[in-house]
């Protein structure tokens, strides 16, 4: 969350300082009244646009080409919207063209550049891949992902035992602030592990040798595994919010149940 804040404002900071850059060119004057406006105007369609088009998502986070394609889609996409909004209502006087043809280039290129500027600080804050993911060696294929952590469930003396309380505590433990499991076991123990992740709120995989043999869809491939996704995660942060508002918008109950 502190990185998706982060480049929002420093994508509102690029686009705000790309048209001052210009202002400052044409009129000699980095806070002129027409710049303001038009960045003023833009900033909401382009913070708008981005959110629906993921710029801050977990895909833009690992992938700055990614995050900067999107971006500058976002980008001309809230300059369409303003040209629309100037057109109907006969304000297109008020902007300077050169001004904003210029804030524009340059914020498609400040935006592009801050993409890649800001890579090693989110690895350095979130990781390569922006993901707490756990492999957990229970005796079936071995499996190396990369950036994951890895351990051995008999050396660590983990067993899906679901009607011992307290082995299903220090399972708990060990899949705590974990976004994504993925554990490799005989197919009699594949059950039992699925049960385990179901009640822990992540998002649980069995890893099955089949899945990549015979390229299931609807399964999840990996660089040199197949595996079945048997539970999901919290969440995001969009679904949290539109989950929230239908909560509010839902009128309480009255009378008996």
């Amino acid at each position: 969350m502190q990185a998706y804040i982060g480049c929002l404002l420093v994508d509102g900071l690029a686009i705000f300082g790309s048209f001052m850059l210009a202002a400052g060119i044409f009129h000699g004057d980095p806070l002129a009244p027409d710049a303001m406006l038009a960045a003023q105007l833009l900033l909401p369609f382009y913070w708008s646009l981005a959110l629906a088009l993921q710029v801050y998502g977990l895909s833009a986070l690992i992938s700055p080409g990614f995050a900067s394609r999107r971006a500058l889609l976002s980008l001309f996409g809230a300059a369409t919207a303003i040209l629309i909004v100037a057109f109907l209502t006969k304000s297109t006087a008020v902007y300077s063209r050169a001004v904003i043809s210029m804030g524009m280039v340059l914020s498609a290129a400040t935006l592009f550049g801050v993409k890649y500027v800001l890579r090693p600080l989110i690895v350095r804050q979130c990781g390569s891949t922006a993901l707490n993911v756990l492999v957990i060696d229970d005796g079936g294929a071995p499996l190396r992902v990369a950036h994951a952590y890895h351990i051995d469930s008999r050396e660590h003396g983990l067993v899906p035992d679901l009607d011992d309380p307290h082995m299903l505590d220090r399972i708990g433990l060990y899949l705590m602030n974990m976004d994504r499991v993925l554990v490799t076991c005989p197919v009699d123990r594949r059950g039992k592990w699925a049960l385990v992740f179901k009640s822990a709120n992540i998002e649980g995989e069995i890893v099955d040798s089949e899945v990549w043999d015979l390229g299931v869809i609807g399964a999840r491939r990996g660089r040199n595994f197949g595996s079945l996704v048997v539970s999901s995660g919290p969440l995001g942060m969009r679904g949290r919010v539109a989950k929230r508002l239908f909560d509010i918008d839902r009128p309480p109950l009255s009378g008996p149940l």
